[in-house]
């Protein structure tokens, strides 16, 4: 059923994977075609939106932080394993992998590349500089590729 809850979260958590879909791009090659990447990211937040974060609404402010994170990890560790298995489906087309075994690995090391990509560990690298020192410097992870090895 509708409710103004589930359209509310879905809406936002749409807008978020649009915003992450379009910060991770530039990590990547600069050859690499996303086709649809970011219309599938979006597709994702909607749904992880109306019934995931939707339904967990009314019960406090506590609950409602929780409920935000849990709907965003959520909605990202989805989109990462569907882009994952896309890349290696794609891969797979082209004769790359021997067998199914091959296959899942691919998705493996492709949801390695996803999660570490320069957006993520400035993100983590920002989130340790805030644990080590108690303070939020902004200025000092604003480069996407901050942490890359």
């Amino acid at each position: 059923m509708p409710s103004g809850t589930k359209v509310a979260s879905s809406f936002c958590l749409c807008a978020l994977a649009y915003i992450l879909s379009e910060l991770v791009k530039p990590t990547f090659i600069e050859d690499y075609n996303f086709g649809y990447f970011t219309y599938v990211s979006m597709l994702v937040g909607v749904i992880v939106g109306w019934t995931s974060m939707g339904e967990r609404v009314g019960f406090g402010l506590i609950p409602a932080i929780n409920n935000g994170i849990m709907g965003t990890f959520s909605m990202v560790a989805s989109v990462i394993f569907i882009q994952s298995a896309n890349e290696m489906i794609r891969l797979s087309m082209r004769g790359r992998y021997d067998t199914l075994s091959d296959a899942l690995l691919g998705i493996v090391s492709y949801w390695d590349r996803f999660c570490c990509s320069g957006f993520f560990n400035g993100f983590v690298g920002h989130c340790i500089d805030w644990r080590n020192t108690g303070r939020i410097d902004c200025r000092s992870h604003l480069e996407p590729r901050a942490l890359i090895i």
